[in-house]
């Protein structure tokens, strides 16, 4: 091999836009030796054979040394070790590396050949993940990883099964009783006691096994791997000499997917995460684990390429756990994934067409993407909405009063565009999942962005009503004497929490009557009972998980009869001077020993208030209830946009024709399209 030169390695030009670079790393039998290596340009419509690292940059300081005949690459710590421990003791390995393979420096370059990443990383051969090196303890983790994959053979589950449920976790299969060879999915309703005892048993090994340990280190954590492990043709993990492949890993958690699938609805099964030490990184795993899941399952029909495209949108929200040291890279990151949908197309239909630009500001590339996901017709997709407007936006509040954003300013991100920096966002996120709801029906979406204007969209509305009266309180004393409390739930714990929402079910009763907004007792909007309207609206109806799970050994959230019925536990219990639940708030009693009726309506009041500390709870000037993002107030317009599933808040813009989205919103007796969209006046409303 000839001699490595001393000097800083010049980068060439390469030959064509489908040109990469390889790394033909030389082999070292001593794991001390320098690092060797020469760089090539390939085609990659050649179909080149090679091999490419996914790997964390960590501090950008170069100061270690790849050796070439040509020169020498200066490079971090965290790919030298990731070299070094990829490296072969005989044989050459070609690689595909970012931070060798680009020229870092040529920012031209850099845009093109990151448009490339996706085509390159689902071309190699394999992907190898390199998670680091020195904790003896994740090798461990490795091996004890490995021995659950028999388990998960057990339940039937492997790393990709060739069905089409891909928005669902996994079904746990068992044999059946009458037929050991027919196969039967595993429910609650069909689980044995023994079987319960199993799953728990399961689910406490997954979690010993050293798995949180694993999905703890920084490579998870990277925006990068999404694209890179969700288009890989396979994929390795490997820390240090420990090795372990993609499939195996996938089988264990789409077990552990399973098996909380199966928890999910059931206080009593007690399977969640909620307890568990790392949840937040396991769940940021099994978000990855589900979107290769549900990429390899619509690539094998080219009919779910409209499915890619639309899935996109939700996808790109999933990179807000994921870190990275330019947040442009939060779109750019996934850009392969929008071109696998673009590739499988049988009918014309839009695609994002981004390119990287770095010399963009941050919120010029997620106006980018937002104008051009918004508006592709029959296949519009407002979904992302749900992640737009001020609500989500830092800064917004302060001191109860809204700071609005300049339009002039470099980095100004429009309201109606999704913020995915998680450094801007709120540490919480709405009660209620969009995706159940129907407010427009199935109508398609009109959406507007103009060329001239580029902050600036219009879409097709339908005026609700106005925000009148916004009821919040932390104070049952200020609050039975009618004093509203500008505070919200959020500041309250444990028990003083309920107790507040028992409160403002009677503040809300008072000033509906008072206002002669509910004659005859009844809700105007849907004609029930005024009672169970307000119950069902403290807990949008149920439209959370987490608050099904809390409701569902109390009543069905459906059924009117047993809703009021629990109203009128709640009258008996908290309502009444000598009410049992009245007086444990009052005397600060023990509520472990309360009779079953007053556990039941405490159940039910912590619910609400976990569902009020996410939000406001107001009527609107004909009666309307609703459940508001913080940042709304008096006198924000409700409005319903064609094509989206839910209701927004609306308030005044920069301009007297421009308005700014505040955020989604829940306003009970038109979330499943009870007054039909179509039927009302409808007119376009300009956003900035």
């Amino acid at each position: 091999m000839a001699m490595a030169m001393n000097h800083n390695y010049q980068y060439q030009m390469l030959p064509s836009n489908h040109s990469v670079r390889m790394l033909q790393l030389h082999p070292a039998s001593d794991r001390g030796q320098d690092l060797q290596g020469t760089l090539f340009h390939v085609q990659l419509d050649k179909s080149p054979e090679y091999e490419a690292i996914s790997y964390v940059w960590g501090k950008p300081i170069f100061n270690h040394m790849l050796w070439t005949p040509a020169g020498v690459i200066n490079i971090t710590k965290s790919l030298d070790s990731a070299l070094r421990g990829l490296r072969l003791s005989t044989g050459v390995r070609h690689l595909w590396t970012d931070a060798v393979c680009i020229d870092q420096e040529n920012k031209d370059e850099k845009a093109q050949q990151i448009g490339l990443m996706g085509r390159i990383y689902k071309d190699a051969k394999c992907v190898l993940a390199w998670l680091g090196e020195g904790d003896e303890a994740i090798p461990k983790a490795f091996a004890e990883c490995k021995n659950l994959v028999n388990r998960a053979k057990e339940y039937h589950v492997g790393p990709e099964d060739a069905d089409e449920s891909y928005l669902i976790p996994p079904k746990l299969k068992v044999p059946s009783l009458a037929d050991e060879n027919e196969l039967k999915a595993l429910t609650l309703a069909n689980m044995t006691m023994d079987k319960l005892s199993q799953l728990r048993s399961t689910l406490q090994s997954i979690l010993d096994s050293g798995l949180p340990d694993i999905v703890a280190l920084p490579w998870f954590s990277r925006v990068w791997i999404i694209q890179e492990i969700v288009l890989a043709q396979r994929a390795t993990l490997q820390y240090g000499n420990a090795e372990m492949d993609w499939n195996g890993f996938q089988s264990v958690m789409r077990l552990l997917m399973g098996i909380l699938g199966i928890g999910r609805w059931s206080v009593l099964f007690n399977l969640d995460l909620e307890e568990v030490e790392k949840k937040a990184e396991i769940s940021r795993a099994l978000d990855i684990v589900q979107l290769r899941r549900e990429f390899k399952v619509m690539g094998l029909s080219a009919t779910f390429a409209i499915s890619l495209y639309m899935q996109f949108g939700k996808n790109l929200l999933l990179v807000r756990r994921h870190n990275c040291s330019d947040h442009r890279d939060r779109v750019y990151g996934l850009l392969g994934l929008a071109g696998l949908a673009a590739e499988m197309r049988t009918s014309p239909f839009p695609r994002i067409s981004i390119k990287p630009d770095y010399g963009k500001s941050t919120g010029e590339v997620y106006t980018d993407f937002a104008r051009q996901y918004l508006n592709p017709g029959e296949y519009g997709d407002l979904g992302i909405l749900n992640d737009a407007g001020l609500w989500c936006r830092s800064g917004s509040c302060v001191s109860g009063c809204l700071n609005r954003p300049e339009m002039g300013e470099w980095d100004y991100l429009p309201s109606w565009v999704p913020e995915h920096r998680p450094s801007k966002l709120n540490d919480y996120k709405l009660p209620w999942e969009s995706d159940m709801f129907a407010t427009t029906g199935e109508y398609i979406p009109t959406v507007n962005v103009l060329p001239d204007h580029y902050q600036v969209a219009a879409f097709e509305v339908a005026l609700v009503d106005v925000v009148e009266t916004i009821l919040v309180s932390v104070d049952a004393t200020t609050a039975l004497d009618e004093t509203l409390n500008t505070r919200d739930l959020s500041s309250v714990k444990n028990s003083s929490m309920a107790e507040a929402a028992g409160v403002l079910i009677l503040m809300a009763l008072s000033h509906l009557r008072k206002r002669q907004l509910i004659p005859n007792d009844r809700y105007k909007i849907t004609d029930e009972d005024i009672r169970v309207a307000l119950i069902r609206t403290f807990l949008a109806n149920c439209s959370s998980p987490d608050v099904q799970r809390q409701m569902i050994d109390i009543f069905d959230i459906r059924d009117s009869s047993a809703v009021l019925e629990c109203f009128n536990k709640f009258e008996r219990c908290f309502v009444q001077e000598d009410g049992e639940l009245r007086l444990l708030f009052q005397q600060a009693g023990d509520f472990s020993k309360a009779s079953r009726e007053a556990k039941c309506v405490l159940a039910l009041l912590r619910a609400m208030a976990e569902v009020l500390s996410k939000c406001k709870f107001a009527i609107t000037t004909n009666g309307m209830l609703t459940l508001l993002p913080k940042l709304a107030d008096r006198h924000d317009l409700i409005m319903t946009i064609g094509g989206a599933r839910v209701p927004f808040v609306v308030t005044r813009g920069p301009s007297e024709y421009i308005s700014l989205l505040i955020g989604p919103c829940y306003v009970h007796g038109i979330m499943f399209n009870e007054i039909p969209y179509e039927s009302q006046r409808r007119i376009p409303m300009w956003f900035a």
